[in-house]
């Protein structure tokens, strides 16, 4: 197959026919994204004039509440070491606490075992009559 100068004049009127068409194309593609972008950063620069300020209120809120909270916290822990003694006394009075339990836990096992030694022990009376004890000795 071979080519004419109208094969030739025809694929170029062609290309320019396309070169055209892409071009008006583009154009639009171009002005469509431009409107989109500017649109966009418009929305972006109200939205922040929007959000900046309740932003900004929040941050400020959520400082207030960290700092209260810091020194409600400090305050506690100043109150609390100096009633106990700082880290020394609060370990002193585990100590107690702990002493405490063992010692109500002694004296429990020894009134259980003084009460299992001094209940009487009830005989019947052939054991009464021989038991040195309740016998009278003349």
């Amino acid at each position: 197959m071979t080519y004419t100068n109208v094969d030739k004049q025809q694929a170029a009127e062609s290309l320019n026919q396309i070169k055209a068409e892409g071009g008006v194309r583009l154009k639009k593609v171009a002005q469509i994204l431009r409107a989109a972008f500017a649109e966009s950063a418009t929305e972006l620069k109200e939205g922040a004039t929007n959000v900046s300020p309740a932003a900004k209120e929040l941050r400020d809120v959520a400082a207030v509440y960290i700092r209260e909270t810091a020194e409600e916290a400090k305050d506690v822990w100043a109150h609390r070491n100096q009633r106990e003694g700082g880290f020394f006394g609060w370990l002193r009075g585990e100590f107690q606490a702990i002493l405490r339990a063992f010692r109500a836990s002694v004296a429990k096992q020894e009134t259980a075992t003084r009460d299992e030694v001094l209940t009487p022990v009830k005989l019947n009376a052939a054991e009464a009559e021989n038991d040195p004890i309740t016998t009278d000795v003349a």
